[in-house]
């Protein structure tokens, strides 16, 4: 197993990096779908039709699915095990995709009784509508959720290039979408949705396979059900799981307000979050991504002060950026 590995500048600069493009590249998705769906009916269904299925992602703390892992993984990685890391990452992902498999299909089997609930404000008609797209974005998070522990492996060993690209394949997948349905038919919320499937499952799941298979990490027959690993991996996910549902919701009142008020202004409300969320993910994302790999390090082989030493600078550099970019930001 290769062992070179960023250092942290080198990760937070990386994640960093990956997070603007990404972001950037959602605000180019966002406004193609605005150009070709505009401020309609239309864009609405696309952006409700993520509501549940965020909802069951956020709660498999699909959010954290990475950071969960990263410290059982680098334990094995400080010690040299590479048998025992394949055999706690294969517990861990069995029991995640069998979890996440039952909830997702739960959510494929009772999508109509599920938006109707969520959508009460909505007639028949657009639920009618709303509940195939919810289906298909449904699919999309699977990629995601089951991505995640590939990428976990890849954060264990401090490597963050192929995580970075992820997003890009998939924002690049809606815009492809809508690029292809505005020059063969006309633009519907399936086309996007469909594109970011692809994309989802060529960049979250795919290629994160690739970049843990070319580390070493491997699923391996014969793994107990019981195995300690699985254990450790449910109580650290659990408060988790209950955590970020609750935070979620800020992401979900555009939505559900959206509703209550005129044609489009769910889709309005969506693009506005999605803008100012821009500053936050470059800057907290790369702080919290690229030095809790390392921390997870140091505190697996017991150098607290070198760990306390990362938190200290890795704080002192994110509000230092924070701070700039909020100087920046205000009079614009």
């Amino acid at each position: 197993m290769t062992r070179r590995s960023a250092s942290l500048g080198q990760a937070a600069a990386i994640v960093s990096a990956g997070v603007l493009l990404s972001r950037l590249l959602g605000v180019v998705r966002e406004q193609v779908i605005g150009a070709l769906l505009g401020r309609t009916v239309e864009t609405d269904l696309y952006v409700n039709a993520f509501t549940l299925p965020d909802y069951l992602y956020f709660l498999l703390a699909g959010g954290y699915l990475a950071i969960t892992l990263v410290p059982i993984l680098t334990e094995h990685h400080a010690t040299g095990d590479e048998a025992g890391l394949n055999q706690s990452f294969t517990a861990v992902f069995r029991a995640v995709t069998v979890l996440a498999l039952v909830l997702l299909t739960a959510g494929l089997v009772f999508a109509r009784p599920l938006v109707g609930l969520v959508f009460s404000q909505l007639d028949a008609t657009l639920i009618d509508r709303l509940v195939p797209l919810t289906r298909v974005a449904i699919g999309l998070q699977t990629f995601f959720l089951l991505g995640a522990l590939f990428t976990a492996a890849q954060y264990a060993e401090r490597r963050f290039t192929i995580p970075a690209l992820g997003p890009l394949f998939y924002n690049g997948g809606i815009i492809l979408g809508g690029a292809l349905a505005a020059a063969v038919a006309d633009p519907t919320p399936m086309w996007f949705l469909v594109g970011g499937l692809f994309g989802a499952a060529i960049g979250s799941f795919g290629l994160q396979w690739w970049g843990a298979h070319r580390l070493g990490v491997r699923l391996v027959p014969g793994v107990p059900r019981s195995h300690p690993a699985t254990r450790r991996y449910l109580k650290l996910a659990l408060p988790l799981m209950v955590g970020q549902t609750v935070v979620a919701l800020d992401e979900q009142w555009p939505r559900l307000f959206g509703q209550l008020a005129e044609e489009g202004t769910t889709a309005g409300l969506n693009f506005a979050r999605r803008l100012n969320m821009l500053p936050v993910g470059v800057i907290a994302q790369a702080a919290g991504v690229a030095s809790f790999p390392f921390m997870a390090r140091l505190f697996s082989e017991k150098r607290l002060d070198e760990m306390r030493d990362t938190v200290t600078v890795s704080l002192r550099s994110a509000i230092a950026v924070g701070a700039l970019a909020t100087g920046l930001i205000i009079p614009t």
